[in-house]
């Protein structure tokens, strides 16, 4: 008798539970929830907006302090370009530069950092979604050039559905997200045999939610194969 009431309750928890933890998985969701499948019919119709676009070009000169403080090295060595073709010893401070050129414009950390010590360049790459920037550093003619392109808000979000260039804080958001999205539904299918009344019902939902992709791949997507 004490093994019933002890199955019963268990099984009372476990049902009890489900319910709380899928009522509040589903508000928890659902705006990630509502986001993801919008994006998704949006990427797979090729809806990217890209005629949207926002494009910026600067150019200005190199400071005299920059000069100073991201060639530690050289200076008073870069009075004009003729003198700057002589220096060999090229080493600028990268961490300097790409602290100042991200506080001064507003960048996040950069996807990759150039050196052409031909051309004493240093070519700074930022990529963000839907968008980028390139800083070109040019010491022998000591001039700055940033050039900018913004997508639109329907790039982003497709951006961020794919977790492009999105960094490792929206990462996060994505796996978490799907590791709930998965207990949200295990828990829906716990619930579902709670009641009998739509038990045979939901199981056969469930076996049909399953097979149908699956065949639908089998029998109509174009496979390449012996």
């Amino acid at each position: 008798m004490d093994k019933v009431v002890k199955k019963n309750a268990l099984k009372k928890g476990i049902f009890s539970y489900s319910r709380l933890l899928h009522v509040y998985l589903s508000t928890f969701l659902f705006s990630l929830l509502i986001l993801f499948s919008i994006t998704g019919i949006t990427l797979n119709h090729r809806w990217y907006d890209s005629d949207n676009n926002q494009e910026l070009r600067l150019e200005r000169a190199i400071t005299a302090n920059q000069l100073a403080v991201w060639l530690p090295l050289q200076r008073g060595k870069y009075n004009n370009r003729a003198s700057s073709e002589k220096v060999n010893d090229w080493q600028p401070d990268l961490t300097q530069i790409t602290n100042d050129l991200r506080t001064e414009f507003s960048l996040p950390s950069p996807s990759s950092i150039e050196l052409e010590p031909d051309f004493k360049e240093v070519i700074l790459d930022f990529k963000v979604p839907a968008g980028f920037a390139t800083l070109t550093l040019s010491f022998l003619n000591l001039t700055l050039v940033l050039e900018q392109e913004k997508g639109s808000w329907l790039g982003v979000l497709n951006d961020l559905h794919k977790g492009r260039h999105s960094g490792e804080a929206w990462s996060w958001v994505i796996d978490l997200s799907a590791a709930l999205i998965i207990l949200f539904s295990v828990t829906g299918f716990i619930i579902l045999f709670q009641g009998k009344k739509h038990r045979r019902g939901g199981v056969i939902s469930f076996v049909l939610g399953s097979l149908t992709p699956y065949f639908i791949y089998l029998f109509f997507i174009p496979l390449i194969g012996l």
